[in-house]
Formats: structure tokens, sequence, C-alpha cells
């Protein structure tokens, strides 16, 4: 942070994490998106989270996020869909968790419920006790939007192409029984 003058300092510093402490008791979900490749600026806003009893979220660019998201759960198209409604505060664990770690076979289910709904996911079958079932209709969710889009996919920024959302070969490698490969590719 700087002052008015443009100017950084360790008071300056100081004053803006007093600013942000007197949010703690309020009920608001507090975003910092980043605009800038100094190393030194993201661990002073990445640092703020342990400082602070708040809500915080540090955001790269798009790009930048996903190489974060994918070092985890590669089977994602971190599309820019995600990334806004990250930039814009949207409030939910598995988008907080995306970048930090893998997401575990039960909040796969729960993660496609902010692609597509809880109305429609939440019929779905439990990935955990049955896997194959869980792909399938994972599979014609896909292929029904890929229909209403007319074969257009989203921009995947890692991979540098378009994409579905979850691609499922690689969801299959890491989360599904061995067997569940070989059916796949068949």
């Amino acid at each position: 942070p700087t002052n008015e003058a443009g100017d950084e300092s360790p008071q300056v510093q100081d004053e803006f994490v007093q600013a942000l402490k007197l949010m703690e008791d309020l009920p608001v979900w507090v975003v910092v998106r980043l605009c800038t490749n100094d190393d030194a600026v993201a661990d002073f806003y990445n640092a703020l989270d342990s400082l602070l009893e708040l809500s915080l979220e540090v955001l790269d660019d798009q790009a930048g996020e996903a190489e974060e998201v994918v070092r985890y759960n590669k089977w994602l198209n971190y599309a820019l869909p995600l990334h806004r409604c990250r930039e814009v505060g949207c409030q939910h664990r598995l988008l907080d968790l995306l970048d930090e770690r893998a997401l575990t076979i039960t909040e796969i289910k729960e993660f496609c419920k902010i692609l597509w709904g809880a109305a429609i996911v939440n019929p779905w079958p439990d990935p955990a006790v049955e896997w194959h079932e869980f792909i399938k209709v994972l599979t014609q969710q896909m292929e029904q939007d890929q229909a209403q889009q007319q074969g257009r996919q989203h921009w995947d920024p890692v991979r540098h192409k378009p994409a579905p959302w979850i691609n499922i070969k690689v969801l299959s490698q890491i989360y599904g029984p061995p067997s569940a490969l070989r059916r796949l590719s068949c």
C-alpha cells in the first residue's frame, strides 16, 4: 500500500493493516486483486491473511491463478467465469480452496454445484460410492452443455486452447478406481 503521495513505508503498511482490522467484526469479504508481478507486494498481501481475523482473498490475474489452481486440480479448466466469480467476491469455500489444495472426491460433486447449480447436481450419485455412475452423469451434463453452447468451450489459460470445464480423463486418473480410466477409453 501507498499513501496519498504514492509513497510506501512500514508506517503506511501499518496504517493499512489497522484500517483492515477495523473491518474484522463486519460481515465483509475482502478481495485484493493484484495488478503486479512484484513478489514483495504479493508476499505482503498474502501474509495479511494470517495477520487478520478477516475473510480475505488475494487474487493474481487469471493466468497466474490458473497456474496455481492446476497445480492442485489438474482436471479443472480455470476459465474466466470462475475467475470473475472470485474477483467479485463470490463466497464459497471451494472457490477459496482451488488454489490451496486438491479437492477431495466428495468436494468434486460440491464443486459441480457451483458450475451447474444444486438443482441439477443434487440428484447425482455420490462419487465416493458410485464413481462410474457419477462420471456417466457428469459426462452427460457436459455433453448437454456442449450442445447448448453450439460446440463452444471456455478458453483454458494454462493449456492455451478451448476446453470443457472438467477433463474427465484426468479426473478419473486422479480420483477413480484403476478400472475407471480403462472404461473411459473404450
